[in-house]
Order: structure tokens, then C-alpha cells, then sequence
């Protein structure tokens, strides 16, 4: 009786976590040997939820690499995004436009961004008006203690039968450097089912509450 009545409670609180929408704050994984999930959820508004890179009311997100992924998710019932832009935080200069119309990803392709400084991805459903995200690239020192830690982890993946995108995955989500997690996942060339869930997953997760 006592472990029957563990049971309902545990799902009783599953229940309340995810119609409250606390899901954002808790790092959980779709799967025991998957990923773990941002603490906290994207950024949702009207038709379209912006998914990376993203950070929350306290502080920007950071970002490893110097060509970022732009992810995000149109909804049905709203109006999906036309154009996203890039420029520098505080400066008026384009340095990337790409015309999106139907898609919900796009890799920056524009001049490496500078470490340390904050940028501005503007996302256009409707002009003139844009919603706009900052995010941070991460300082010299951080980016090459990173890239450190990240060699060290390829070599080792010579030695392993691991999924190596799974690896990587991993090993900035254990960051907290979340764009780059969601970067790698959504560019897998070959991606295995437990990436195509993780997929799956970032999606439903980030964008649980359409109509906050």
C-alpha cells in the first residue's frame, strides 16, 4: 500500500510540473540516457516560439561558438517568422539577414563574432516590428578552456563505440551552454534515434505554453 500510494503521488506531481509549466526550471532528460533539457524554456510569444540561442530574466545566454544556430518554432495559428537578423547589442549595422519564410532553423553564416561581445538576434513575423533576443559569445578564456575540454573529449571518442554527436551534446549541455548543445543536435548530419528525440524533445519542452 505504501509504495502503491508513492506511485500516485509521484505522478500527481509530474502532473502539476507539467501543466504549470515548472518544467523550465528543472534540468530533466527525456530519456536515462539522453540529454538533459535547459532549465529553462524558450521564449514564446504570439505564433512563434525562439528557441536558441536564449537566456532568461536573470542573465543572456552564452554562446561557445562564433557562428551561431538560430532555432525556433512557428505555430500554427500565428503568423511564422519571415526574416532574422543579427547585429551587434547597442548598434544599428546588419551583419546578417536571412529570409526564412516556412523554416525554423538557420546557421549564421556571416564574419566569426567577436568573444565578450553581446549580440541581438532580431526575429521578423510581421515588419517593422521584430522580437528581439540577446545573447552573449563567450570571452577568450572561456572559449579556449572549451575547446580544451573539447579536443580531450573527441580523443577520447576514438576509443569508444559512443555516439559522438550524442557525446558532444552532452558535453556542452553539462556547460549550461545550451545553444551549443542545441547546435550540434540540430545539425547531425546522420542523427540516431536518440538525437532525433532529443530533437523531439527541446521542441515540446521549450515550447510548452503557446499562448504565454
Amino acid at each position: 500500500m505504501r509504495k502503491f500510494y508513492a506511485l500516485i503521488t509521484t505522478s500527481t506531481l509530474l502532473s502539476v510540473i507539467l501543466a504549470s509549466g515548472w518544467l523550465g526550471f528543472f534540468p530533466l532528460s527525456v530519456n536515462a540516457d539522453d540529454p538533459p533539457l535547459p532549465r529553462d524554456a524558450g521564449g514564446v510569444r504570439g505564433g512563434t516560439c525562439l528557441i536558441a540561442p536564449v537566456g532568461n530574466t536573470d542573465q543572456l545566454g552564452l554562446v561557445w561558438s562564433d557562428r551561431p544556430f538560430l532555432i525556433w518554432k512557428n505555430y500554427e495559428r500565428g503568423l511564422p517568422l519571415q526574416a532574422v537578423e543579427l547585429r551587434e547589442a547597442g548598434s544599428e549595422e546588419i551583419l546578417f539577414r536571412a529570409t526564412v519564410a516556412g523554416e525554423e532553423t538557420v546557421a549564421y553564416v556571416g564574419a566569426p563574432l567577436q568573444r565578450g561581445v553581446t549580440y541581438e538576434w532580431l526575429a521578423y513575423a510581421s515588419l517593422p516590428w521584430p522580437r528581439i533576443q540577446q545573447f552573449q559569445v563567450a570571452d577568450s578564456a572561456t572559449h579556449n578552456q572549451i575547446a580544451a575540454e573539447l579536443e580531450q573529449l573527441e580523443a577520447e571518442e576514438l576509443s569508444t563505440e559512443a555516439d559522438p554527436t550524442l557525446r558532444q551534446i552532452i558535453f556542452f549541455a553539462e556547460r549550461e551552454l545550451w545553444s551549443d548543445a542545441l547546435r550540434v543536435t540540430f545539425t547531425a548530419a546522420h542523427p540516431s534515434e536518440a538525437v532525433i528525440r532529443y530533437q523531439e524533445a527541446i521542441y515540446d519542452h521549450a515550447c510548452a505554453n503557446p499562448s504565454t
